[in-house]
């Protein structure tokens, strides 16, 4: 018997190479889109990051002082929450919330597009109002996913941190299986994009999902490899390659995802 899944996987890579070079004119305009996300990226989430931080290590230094001072230690939720830091907590809260929201806006208008124009490159078009609203209802779900991620893991970043007082180099376990657990919610989210599904990697069948990623994670580890290569001998020739190589890798992604999916899915 043949292996139906091998046989899709590398047809659809393929095919949407081929696709990529006839809609040269998607490839280009999506692969700008791209670039300008970056540049919106870094220009307003850089400050709220940064008084993140600093608003993060003024919480961490106050938290040890004052279990420094207690003879019975209690839970650092209950620190956070308690009336000495209560202000503090509220005041980084807020600019936690602020930064969900400007990557959520920032993610769907620029991301959005690009998987849009994503199905135009595959050949499976969609309606841009329609895929639009999809688009940000499905991210709803990761977005939420994303908050609850960032609160555990500034909970378990101080802790960790006052462990490191009492006890340096201690393992950070808690840190590694959040992570893990993060991987998890962008490839769920990668996953739902071509269809707009939030549950499609679980309907996948996993010899396609493993197929799928080791592929896509080699063409992007690949250009990723290639531009830091380039970067070492000239950061202005890395930029420029950025745009020429690593933008349509991404596309070619985006289109060999959707490619995939969709006649996986077919009778979906």
């Amino acid at each position: 018997m043949r292996d139906l899944s091998k046989e899709i996987v590398v047809k659809e890579l393929i095919t949407s190479v081929s696709l990529i070079k006839k809609h040269a004119f998607w490839l280009v305009i999506s692969s700008l889109i791209d670039a300008l996300f970056f540049l919106a990226w870094g220009f307003f989430t850089t400050p709220v990051r940064d008084k993140i931080v600093e608003h993060s290590v003024l919480i961490a230094n106050k938290l040890s002082a004052i279990l420094a001072e207690q003879e019975v230690k209690t839970g650092i939720l209950s620190h956070l929450l308690g009336p000495q830091l209560q202000p503090m907590t509220g005041k980084l809260i807020l600019l936690i919330l602020l930064l969900f929201a400007v990557i959520y806006v920032l993610y769907n208008a620029f991301h959005g597009t690009s998987w849009w124009m994503a199905t135009n490159i595959a050949e499976m078009p969609q309606k841009y109002r329609e895929y639009m609203l999809g688009f940000a209802r499905v991210n709803l779900i990761w977005i939420t996913g994303y908050i609850l991620y960032k609160f555990i893991d500034v909970i378990i970043s101080l802790r960790y941190v006052i462990i490191q007082k009492f006890s340096p180099g201690a393992p950070n376990i808690a840190g590694k299986v959040l992570l893990a657990a993060l991987v998890l919610l962008g490839i769920a989210a990668f996953f739902s994009y071509p269809r707009l599904r939030a549950a499609q990697l679980f309907r996948t069948p996993w010899r396609i999902t493993v197929s799928l990623l080791v592929l896509c994670a080699s063409m992007f580890l690949a250009a990723q490899f290639i531009l830091n290569s380039i970067g070492k001998l000239n950061v202005d020739a890395a930029l420029v390659a950025g745009i020429i190589i690593l933008f349509p890798v991404m596309n070619l992604i985006r289109t060999y995802a959707i490619r995939v999916l969709s006649h996986v899915h077919t009778r979906d």
